[in-house]
């Protein structure tokens, strides 16, 4: 009996310690990794059910492109930064080898599993805004004092 005890207290430690972690910070670890190498499905398990959607879209575009980008992609590293948690809700940055400027990801709370909160089209408003030299709207969090920062600067200023 005590022999019995001890393979199945063996195996559920095995089948605990195995399971993948769900704090924000690995979901963001995760999902950055996954986005940058091109794995659409990870990512997708990773994202609320609207980011999935463009996570969707971005996978049918992944399939038009070259083999030797498809390949490359995969060998992407990211650096996890500093990150934030504020109850359901969380920010992580991080920096992906291929690209020196910072990253941000931000996670929410869906049935008690952190998901990743992606929208590239709000991502690209932002970038815009900042490049016009405007503020976040104001129901937008502004980002932790100590996080990076991103200056954005569009041409060379000359108006011809």
């Amino acid at each position: 009996m005590n022999k019995f005890l001890g393979i199945l207290l063996l195996f559920s430690t095995l089948l605990f310690s195995s399971c993948e972690k769900n704090t924000a910070e690995s979901v963001a670890e995760r999902f950055a990794v996954a986005y940058h190498n091109m794995d659409f499905s990870t990512a997708k398990s990773l994202a609320t059910e609207n980011s999935a959607k463009q996570l969707d879209l971005f996978a049918q575009m992944a399939e038009s492109m070259p083999s030797e980008a498809k390949e490359d992609a995969k060998k992407v590293i990211i650096t996890m930064g500093k990150g934030q948690e504020n109850g359901d809700k969380a920010t992580y940055y991080y920096t992906p080898s291929d690209n020196p400027v910072p990253q941000k990801i931000n996670l929410v709370k869906v049935n008690g599993k952190w998901k990743v909160e992606w929208n590239k089209d709000k991502e690209i408003e932002d970038a815009k805004r900042a490049a016009e030299g405007q503020t976040a709207p104001v129901n937008q969090e502004a980002a932790p004092a100590d996080s990076p920062s991103v200056d954005i600067k569009i041409g060379d200023g000359n108006m011809e």
